[in-house]
């Protein structure tokens, strides 16, 4: 082990960037920032409920917030929070693809962000529970709750 970092709290999501590696504190509804070299918590960003997921590209930082049905766009270098957007019920395993955030839901559903605005620019439903949306090889790959089916989409 090269270090441990004492982080008070109820920690679940975790995402590296640029600003340094970020984990999701569910008890104090807080999106708490570490920074990586000097081994240390240096800030907290408080969050509407619950949040749980990141997804991180470039200066782009999005978390969750499951108990409001909504994912929350950070400012890294602020640490506040810069957008606020309804997704589908019980938002899970976000990821950046295709210029956009795609955000899975417990519902079936499939939210499309787009970066640039932060507005929601659609929501598709799927036949199987998603879970996880991460990009691969220029794709948008999907992994439902079970663990036995996979999608790959080209994202638009």
């Amino acid at each position: 082990m090269a270090a441990r970092i004492r982080v008070p709290g109820a920690l679940s999501g975790l995402a590296v960037g640029p600003s340094g590696v970020w984990v999701a504190d569910t008890s104090e509804n807080a999106a708490v920032r570490i920074d990586p070299v000097a081994g240390r918590v240096v800030g907290r960003t408080h969050t509407r409920a619950s949040p749980v997921w990141f997804a991180a590209a470039g200066r782009q930082l999005w978390v969750t917030a499951k108990a409001a049905d909504a994912v929350q766009r950070i400012d890294p270098a602020s640490g506040r929070v810069t957008a606020s957007v309804r997704t589908g019920h019980g938002p899970l395993d976000p990821g950046i693809a295709g210029g956009a955030l795609w955000v899975p839901a417990g519902d079936g559903t499939l939210t499309r962000i787009d970066l640039r605005s932060g507005r929601r620019t659609g929501v598709s439903r799927w036949p199987a529970g998603i879970f996880v949306a991460q990009p691969a090889a220029g794709s948008l790959w999907l992994l439902d709750y079970g663990g036995t089916r996979a999608w790959r989409l080209a994202p638009r």
